[in-house]
This record gives structure tokens, sequence and C-alpha cells, in this order.
């Protein structure tokens, strides 16, 4: 599930690349999800195909980024001590952690297996070839692919500093996962207009 919390908000940042607004500092922007669209060219002059391009390319990078081990471990221990502070008492919370981190990671490798109903891992993309091109945008591809992959990178960072469980104690204070992340720096000239 939180799992899937972190694909929405990952792939909400991909689909709203229609959320864009001027920006007259003609930097072009620096991040490159690969996608082999001019970096220069701006978003309001984008083709259906390019567009198309930009998207997939987000996904994929969200893909690789999701699916490594470390990234697996981080939401199991994101999902583990979630349940933990619930709990109250610290014996009991580490407890409870190491058992909820346990059956996370087991899970996840082995989604087959009985009990392992709820950690489904597919994720849900959208189509790509559905998405336009933003409309009265003078962003440059550029600035949009870095500010994508910048909130693609905030989402999934949100899970790397969860302590272990030997390390939480009632005073641990987890991220928030919600869609209402803070706007990376690379997103201040790409905006909805």
């Amino acid at each position: 599930m939180l799992r899937k919390i972190s694909w929405l908000v990952a792939l909400l940042s991909v689909s709203s690349l229609a959320a864009c607004s001027s920006d007259d500092s003609g930097d072009g922007g620096g991040a490159d999800l690969g996608s082999g669209v001019d970096s220069d060219k701006q978003g309001e002059d984008l083709t259906d195909d390019e567009v198309e391009s930009i998207c997939q390319a987000g996904q994929d990078y969200v893909e690789e980024k999701v699916s490594s081990d470390s990234f697996n471990k981080s939401v199991c221990r994101f999902a583990a001590a979630s349940i933990a502070l619930a709990s109250g008492d610290e014996a009991t919370m580490k407890s409870l952690c190491d058992l909820g981190y346990d059956k996370c990671v087991d899970c996840i490798g082995n989604p087959d297996k009985e009990g392992c109903e709820d950690f489904d891992t597919d994720t849900e993309q959208s189509d790509c070839s559905l998405e336009e091109a933003p409309a009265d945008c003078t962003s440059t591809v550029g600035e949009i692919e870095a500010c994508l992959k910048a909130t693609l990178d905030l989402s999934v960072s949100l899970f790397e500093d969860v302590p272990g469980c030997d390390e939480l104690t009632e005073d641990t204070e987890l991220p928030v996962v919600d869609d209402e992340l803070d706007m990376p720096a690379a997103c201040e000239t790409v905006e909805d207009n």
C-alpha cells in the first residue's frame, strides 16, 4: 500500500507535464530523463509524440528508482516503523517493527506467497499516449524534465531517511507521504498557469 502511495506521488508528477508557466531565464534546465526531446524546445511547441516520450522517460526513471532493493527495503522500514509507532511503548514498538519489516521484505521478494496479498508490488502507470502538450507554456523541455526528475527524486527520498527498527523511539517522526510535497527548487519556474 505504501509503495502504491509513493507511485501515485511520483506518477502525479509525471502526468502533471501540463503544469508549467513562463520563464524568461533562458536557462534550459539541467536534468535529462533520456527522452531524446530537444531540451531547448518550449512546452507549448511539443508534439504529441514528444510529450509521450517525456512521459515515458519519466515513468522509466520512476521504475528504475523504485525497483531497487534499497528502495524496497526503505519502503519496508517505513511501513514497519509506521505500524510500530502506533503501538505505544518502545519494547513492543521494536519487536513489532522487526516483525513487520521481515514480513514486508519477504513478501516483496515472494509476492505469490500465502499471506502476502497486501504487499502488491504491481504498479499502475498512466497511459503516456493520452498526455497532451501544455498550452501557453514557455518553459523548456530541459526545465520541465528537471522539475519532473527533482519531484520524482523527492518522492523516493521520503523513504530513505526512515530509521531502522533498533533506532525507533517514542519521539520518532516519520515523513508525511501525500501528494502535497513541497515544490523542489528545480520546479520554481515550472508551475501551474
